[in-house]
């Protein structure tokens, strides 16, 4: 098997009381695409925003065979690791190419 570019371990999401994502595992080898399927509400934008950093969880997340779990969202940002939420008309007047680039940019702030 390939190098993993991404291995999540034994991830788990609360909303309160409510265990949004309970105990996910999942390897991907670099060079492949994976999708992270199910109905509404099962948990897939929990899961990657989890993976992002933009929920708290417990268990790990591991990037090219780096531990990335606790990192900052901007971090993960400068790694090349981006999430793209599903979400209306966010840039509805951009044409998909535009939104793309848009993504591709990263901010870095002086001073």
């Amino acid at each position: 098997m390939s190098e993993l570019l991404l291995e999540v371990s034994d991830l788990h999401v609360a909303y309160g009381q409510v265990e949004a994502v309970r105990g996910v595992s999942l390897a991907v080898p670099a060079g492949q695409i994976a999708a992270v399927i199910g109905p509404n509400g099962a948990g897939k934008t929990t899961l990657l925003g989890a993976i992002m950093g933009l929920l708290p969880s417990r268990g790990s997340v591991r990037f090219a065979g780096e531990r990335i779990d606790g990192r900052d969202t901007e971090a993960l940002v400068r790694m090349g690791i981006s999430f793209v939420p599903e979400r209306r008309e966010l840039f509805a007047d951009m044409t998909v190419l535009e939104n793309l680039e848009l993504g591709g940019f990263s901010r870095r702030r002086s001073g």
